[in-house]
């Protein structure tokens, strides 16, 4: 992963029950410009639990700002 050089928005759910925040955390440490977001009150696929909310977070990343700072 350390060869990754292009930048990552992980985002990832605070109820997901399938992937370890442990894990999560070390993959996006491995990767030179990975930006890791948890994401409250939300599971494994957010894409279908929160259309909207994953929208603004995919608009918001192609569209040149920093994962944080959405607002939906």
């Amino acid at each position: 992963m350390a060869e990754i050089w292009h930048p990552h928005l992980v985002l990832w759910g605070e109820k997901d029950g399938w992937i370890a925040p442990a894990d999560l955390k070390t993959m996006a440490a491995a990767m030179p410009d990975c930006r890791l977001i948890t994401v409250p009150g939300i599971g494994h696929s957010m894409n279908l639990e929160s259309p909207a909310l994953y929208a603004g977070y995919f608009g918001a990343w192609f569209g040149g700002l920093p994962g944080s700072e959405v607002a939906i």
